[in-house]
């Protein structure tokens, strides 16, 4: 099994620090593992399925979702009439 640091952590899902620890508390992220009573690490494959599902909750382009919604609707309507 491979583990991350915080920092390595932090690098790969491009969030501070901060950030993780606070998602943690809302449960929103993989809770830290105890390798000693100061040291904490991941598991790699927990940060990379907490990826892979983010990947799935984001609006897709065109979707009627999202900040482009109205420019997609407006595009649609015009190359429809």
């Amino acid at each position: 099994m491979n583990v991350l640091t915080i920092s390595e952590v932090a690098e790969k899902v491009k969030l501070s620090k901060s950030t993780i620890y606070t998602k943690i508390q809302d449960g929103d992220f993989p809770r830290p593992m105890a390798l000693g009573e100061r040291r904490r690490v991941w598991p790699e494959d927990e940060i990379d399925a907490w990826l892979e599902a983010r990947r799935f909750d984001r609006p897709l382009a065109g979707s009627g979702q999202g900040p482009g919604a109205r420019r997609v609707a407006a595009e649609r309507r015009a190359a429809a009439g």
